[in-house]
């Protein structure tokens, strides 16, 4: 996708290294797209490069559903006793509650409800699977500096979210300074997969980065 590509140009120009992986079930990679699988995905791949990155910062980026993984990892890697250096969350929902109220409460949403099996396909499988990724309940347990990026005019999450998931962030670490929110005019037009293209995320991402070393 696009926007992979432009954040892995953005991270590699600042000169960081960054691993983009496919989660079991999507791209090349085989398995089903289980919430646990993509969270053991995340795991290995934090070990992975924690056994070879020495004394460097390791910060992990989630966008849109990948912002629940993120939020998932970085509680499970606290269970263990570890935790990331930095946190990246851009266009991220609260949990998978919101994309399903979302779908139903959506004005276009009519078009798809004649369908007799949207049930079946898609509300089910979800709860059946036990997806949740509940970003927000996570949130109020992580204690790793934490940034949010959103666009005002974000098309599939509001960036009213961006505002609650922030709220809930900055309470629990009760910090404006491991909490950071940063939003993007919605006059720019960035919606939900664009923010790579600010001509000032790079300073954006290089300050938090800078704000994580002792």
């Amino acid at each position: 996708m696009p926007h992979r590509i432009g954040v892995a140009k953005v991270l590699s120009a600042l000169g960081y290294h960054a691993l983009v992986i496919d989660y079991r079930g999507f791209g090349d990679s085989t398995g089903e797209p289980t919430e646990p699988g993509l969270t053991t995905d995340a795991l290995h791949l934090y070990n992975w490069v924690k056994q070879r990155s020495v004394d460097s910062l390791v910060c992990i980026w989630g966008h849109s559903l990948g912002t629940g993984v993120t939020t998932n990892t970085a509680v499970k890697l606290l269970e263990e006793g570890k935790q990331f250096d930095g946190i990246i969350l851009e266009g991220g929902f609260s949990n998978v509650r919101f994309i399903t109220n979302g779908l139903i409460e959506h004005p276009f949403s009519w078009f798809y409800w004649k369908f007799p099996y949207i049930q079946f396909f898609l509300f089910n499988p979800m709860k059946n699977n036990k997806l949740v990724f509940p970003t927000d309940e996570n949130l109020e347990k992580i204690r790793t500096p934490i940034m949010i990026l959103h666009a005002e005019d974000d098309h599939l999450v509001p960036f009213s979210v961006a505002q609650e998931n922030y709220r809930i962030a900055r309470n629990a670490q009760n910090s404006d300074k491991r909490v950071k929110l940063v939003s993007f005019d919605g006059k720019l037009g960035y919606l939900h997969n664009g923010l790579y293209r600010d001509p000032a995320l790079p300073d954006i991402i290089r300050d938090f980065v800078l704000s994580l070393k002792p």
